[in-house]
């Protein structure tokens, strides 16, 4: 018994370690983006699919601490309910990873765009007003 809550507790912290650490080289790799492409505007708040993952996260988190005192009670645990419960939230969690995947490979394919334009912009002489911090618009 004692095996099982420690087990559940282990993949609890080892998800939840694994979800930090992969926020934040998310996160380092995203500033250094930004940083390259100053166009993009800040985000504002929790998004969808954050807060969708924070609700997936408390849920199993309770259905495993609820399956946990079922089996020290009755010994025994409902396995058809347990799979259909972590196969939903897993599904759901693998649709938001292509979502998120999808959406980001593509606006890297549209900041690679915006390099070759403005490189080639830049090759051909520019062709435009000069920036605003340029001496020449001081005169």
């Amino acid at each position: 018994m004692k095996t099982v809550a420690i087990a559940a507790a282990g993949v609890l912290v080892g998800a939840a370690i694994s979800y930090i650490l992969s926020a934040a080289t998310i996160r380092r790799l995203r500033s250094r983006l930004r940083a390259k492409h100053s166009t993009t505007t800040p985000r504002k708040g929790i998004g969808a699919m954050n807060l969708i993952l924070a609700v997936v996260g408390v849920t199993l988190i309770s259905f495993t601490i609820a399956m946990i005192q079922i089996y020290r009670e009755t010994g025994g645990v409902p396995d058809t309910l347990i799979t259909c419960v972590f196969a939903v939230c897993g599904g759901e969690c693998g649709v938001m990873g292509w979502i998120k995947t999808t959406k980001e490979r593509n606006q890297d394919r549209q900041w690679q765009q915006e390099d070759i334009r403005n490189d080639k912009q830049r090759e051909s002489g520019g062709g435009g007003e000069p920036p605003d911090d340029c001496p020449r618009n001081n005169l």
